[in-house]
C-alpha cells in the first residue's frame, strides 16, 4: 500500500516512483554539481546522525549526551572541512 494510486500502481507494475531518485546536486549557477565521493556522503550521513541524537538528547534534557553529540558532530565537521 503507498499514499496515492500512482505510487501503488508503479510499485505493483514495476518502474520508478517519482520521488525515489536522488536529487542531483546543483551548483549556485543552477547547473550540475560534482559528484559526491562515497567518503564525503558518510561523513555527511555521520553528521546528519549526530545532530538528530544531539536534538533528541536536549529535548529529553540529557546534557551528556547532548554533550557527546556535539562533540562527535565537530570531530565530523573538521573532517569534511579537512577533505575538501
Amino acid at each position: 500500500m503507498e499514499p496515492t494510486l500512482e505510487q501503488s500502481l508503479q510499485r505493483i507494475f514495476g518502474g520508478r516512483i517519482r520521488g525515489d531518485e536522488q536529487p542531483q546536486a546543483r551548483g549556485a549557477d543552477g547547473k550540475p554539481g560534482p559528484a559526491v565521493s562515497g567518503a564525503l556522503t558518510g561523513l555527511v550521513q555521520r553528521a546528519w546522525d549526530s545532530w538528530e541524537r544531539g536534538q533528541d538528547a536536549l529535548k529529553r534534557g540529557d546534557w551528556t549526551t547532548y554533550g557527546q553529540a556535539q562533540k562527535q558532530l565537530e570531530e565530523t565537521l573538521r573532517q569534511l572541512r579537512e577533505s575538501r
